[in-house]
């Protein structure tokens, strides 16, 4: 990626696709990379991008989360989203996603994830929350989120957090030593049986089935690099 553009620094990304969308923040550029052929270009520079601070994908449409809602990232940065959540300086305290057509977000503040559902032109309709009837939450420590059906929430005390059609499920950890002490990441998809979870500080990428059994860990250092 540097050498794609001088000096990009990734530090988020997104699978959307066939590609994963990657965000240099500071220099205000988002690129693509070809899962299959590694082919890369930047497909967003700083005069389409204002302010980003995290971006989400579905298939080839990449979202960016800016201060005042969420963007679409493209020849024009064009809003899609206004913010009705409760966010600080910085929107920390805002998880976005993608999938299947629509937008969610996790709003720690107000322990609520949004649902934007898509609808006609490729615009999203009104936010709604989308937890059921009587079912509350606790978002707070929320650092990392992914869905494929289920919506699973990964906190910094080293928790996974399910929910199906609005409610929280049950969910634990089994046979994994040694135990998560400072996760980072949470990833899976519809098509995937595992869960994939980032723990910098150990070096790792460990792999867990649906039910929370533990399968197998990658080890590496540069895994302690990942941003």
């Amino acid at each position: 990626l540097s050498i794609l553009s001088d000096g990009f620094s990734g530090e988020d990304l997104a699978s959307g696709g066939e590609n994963i969308f990657v965000l240099d923040a500071d220099g205000k550029k988002i690129a693509s990379v070809a899962i299959g052929t590694k082919k890369a270009e930047v497909v967003a520079g700083p005069d389409q991008l204002s302010d980003p601070k995290s971006i989400a994908a579905y298939e080839d449409r990449v979202f960016v989360l800016t201060e005042d809602g969420v963007d679409e990232a493209g020849e024009e940065q064009k809003e899609v989203i206004d913010k009705n959540w409760t966010s600080g300086p910085e929107g920390s305290e805002v998880l976005p996603y993608a999938y299947a057509g629509n937008f969610y977000v996790v709003d720690k503040a107000e322990n609520m994830i949004w649902r934007y559902p898509g609808i006609s032109g490729g615009d999203f309709g009104e936010g709604r929350g989308w937890l059921a009837e009587g079912i509350s939450a606790d978002f707070s420590s929320a650092i990392s989120l992914t869905i494929d059906g289920s919506i699973w929430i990964l906190t910094s005390s080293n928790r996974i957090l399910k929910f199906s059609q609005g409610v929280g499920q049950n969910f634990s950890i089994s046979s994994l030593a040694p135990a998560l002490e400072e996760v980072s990441s949470i990833y899976t998809n519809e098509e995937n049986e595992s869960i994939y979870i980032l723990e910098r500080s150990k070096n790792r990428v460990v792999v867990l089935d649906k039910d929370g059994k533990f399968r197998a860990q990658y080890l590496s250092d540069k895994i302690g690099e990942a941003s």
